[in-house]
């Protein structure tokens, strides 16, 4: 299967993955009254989290007899929703008065702690994140607010459809590194190393640095490889990623720059062996293997550094 068709069937598996047909009506309505930055926000955010929108059903959702404050700590994903409609007064000295209406998302558990959109799904309050609600009530966020105000708490019952999920991005995972020829984590790290291996027995120096150097890369990135699948997070545009520096990149950058690496280290040690063996080709095949010494020595930096969108 050639890399345009794997593309395509990946994006559709990603479409299919965040589409609007809900297996549950009440969880489709719940963000029918979200923006679309919002809903694509909280949709991605719940595909990290484990929540399979389209396999939950309204019978994964049941109403909790206890309020958000009794479930402050404990396990487990809740919805708040107003169970009748009610003015609300905000806090502050200028507080406006809201209407709220019944069945709107006054917010979310999860984990014990009121729920936020982050990087890397639903979870705790971060840096960069924002809170799961449908209406934005200053003085109205916190677990005693929410749950002074008529409220309704349903509880997501995911778990044993966790591991379905799970199953889908990492068949998904492997159609990505199958676009680079390989189809799990082991046979990445096997071709990486049968690459290195076969360049290596042409090179003269079998101690050169640059061979060290190609090594290292091949490890590391064998690593981040085996790493990202247990994980399996993904970034902001849903496809698998891994964290680095701070932000969850795409893991096909890792196997490009290895890919680049492992190609110019091959043409090194093919002009490294020409050189020690064609007395008559001057000084170009040192003039060449010189070259690709600098190509790998920066890409090689580039990788470690966690650059790995740099040419």
């Amino acid at each position: 299967m050639n890399e345009t068709k794997l593309r395509k069937l990946i994006s559709e598996e990603i479409r299919s993955l965040l589409s609007e047909r809900f297996g549950s009506k009440k969880l489709a309505s719940l963000v029918s009254g979200m923006s679309k930055w919002e809903k694509s926000a909280f949709l991605r955010a719940g595909v990290k989290t484990g929540l399979d929108w389209n396999t939950l059903t309204d019978n994964d959702l049941h109403v909790s007899p206890k309020t958000p404050k009794q479930l402050y700590g404990k396990q487990g994903i809740y919805i708040i929703l107003a169970s009748q409609d009610f003015d609300f007064k905000e806090s502050g000295r200028y507080g406006w008065s809201r209407t709220i209406k019944k069945g709107q998302m006054l917010g979310m558990l999860i984990g014990g702690k009121v729920g936020y959109v982050t990087q890397n799904g639903l979870g705790s309050k971060s840096r960069h994140s924002s809170r799961v609600q449908q209406v934005n009530l200053k003085g109205g966020q916190s677990v005693f607010a929410m749950s002074d105000m008529p409220h309704t708490v349903i509880q997501i019952n995911y778990l044993d459809k966790k591991d379905a999920l799970k199953a889908k991005q990492t068949k998904r995972a492997e159609m990505k590194l199958g676009a680079t020829a390989f189809k799990s984590a082991k046979e990445f790290k096997a071709e990486n190393i049968r690459r290195y291996t076969k360049a290596l027995e042409q090179s003269a120096d079998k101690k050169d640095k640059v061979n060290a150097l190609v090594l290292k890369a091949v490890n590391h990135s064998n690593k981040v490889v085996i790493k990202a699948l247990a994980e399996m997070r993904m970034d902001r545009y849903n496809n698998i990623g891994v964290e680095v520096g701070g932000k969850v990149i795409e893991l096909t950058y890792v196997t490009k720059k290895q890919n680049e690496i492992l190609d110019a280290f091959s043409r090194y040690t093919s002009y490294d062996k020409q050189a020690q063996d064609d007395s008559r080709g001057g000084d170009y095949y040192e003039k060449e293997r010189a070259s690709y010494a600098l190509v790998v020595k920066k890409k090689v930096a580039q990788m470690m550094a966690g650059k790995y969108d740099s040419w």
